[in-house]
This record gives structure tokens, sequence and C-alpha cells, in this order.
């Protein structure tokens, strides 16, 4: 991997750290030269590794509600699956489990949509879930915040979640 805006390459690897020491250690070649840490990778200085968190695919809920949205809405634009994100005021990043870019509201016209999905009613994450939300809310009004939860006699329960 090379640094940002240079030709320097940064050992992202064991084995590259370890063969950078190597030539380090010999006595004459590059004075100055520093040896790295082989304890972490990307040891350079100023670069930090990002973390990401990983693709996950819909669970049994997810995919539940959305057939069912896909099914009772036929002529409106199909929902996607985790398709987009929205940049919150903290700077994080939120990914709806589901989102539709054109829905009919309860009173007013079309609008953007997103679903906040949770299975069971006491399924835990579902306070942290609703307080995220709650923040996507303030962030974009322009946005209709739904949280869903599957009720243990199998009903849906969907409320809009308001800033």
């Amino acid at each position: 991997m090379n640094l940002p805006g240079t030709s320097l390459k940064v050992p992202s690897t064991l084995a590259e750290v370890t063969a950078h020491n190597a030539r380090v250690a010999c006595k004459g070649r590059n004075p100055g030269a520093v040896p790295l840490k082989t304890d972490t990778t990307n040891a350079a200085p100023g670069i930090q590794k990002r973390i990401r968190q990983g693709e996950k695919k819909p669970n049994k809920w997810e995919r539940e509600l959305f057939v069912i949205l896909c099914s009772d809405y036929p002529n409106y634009d199909r929902p996607r699956e985790q398709a987009k994100r929205y940049r919150l005021a903290n700077g994080a990043w939120y990914k709806p489990d589901i989102s539709a870019s054109h829905w009919p509201t309860e009173a007013g016209p079309q609008m953007e949509s997103a679903w906040e999905v949770k299975g069971g009613e006491g399924m835990k994450g579902m306070a942290k879930s609703k307080l995220t939300l709650k923040f996507a809310a303030a962030a974009w009004p322009e946005v209709a915040w739904y949280f869903s939860s599957k009720r243990n006699d199998g009903s849906w329960q969907t409320e809009r979640v308001l800033s």
C-alpha cells in the first residue's frame, strides 16, 4: 500500500515489516531508517487502520418485512435492502435495513422512507436502534423514518419516528 499523496510504500503485512526490518538491520545501508514494530500492520506514522462494519445479509425479519412491503405496494418503486446510508451529525454513517426513494406516507405526498427492523418484542438492541433512529430523524427530516418490530403473536408493529 502506498502512503497517500506520495510514492512511499507502507508495509501492510507482517512479512513486509519483517523484510523491512532485515534491510534496516544492515549497517551502512539506509542510514536513519528506523525498524518498524512487528506487532502491528500499517506501522507507518499517521496511518490508522479503518474500522469497518461488516456487510451483513438481511435476517429473517428484515426479509419478511421486505416481502410484505413489496407485495402490499406493487405500484410504487421497489424498496431496497441496506442500499442507502446516511451521514449523521456525529460523523458516523447509518444504514437502515430497508429504504425506498418514493413511498406513500400517512398524510401527505410520497417521500423517501427508511425502516429499521427488529424481531420479537424483547429483542436485544431495540432501545439502541430506536435511539439511533431518533438521531437519524433529527439529521434527515426529509426522510420518513420507521421502526418495525414483529410482535409475539406474529403481527407487525410499525411506528413513525419523529425527531
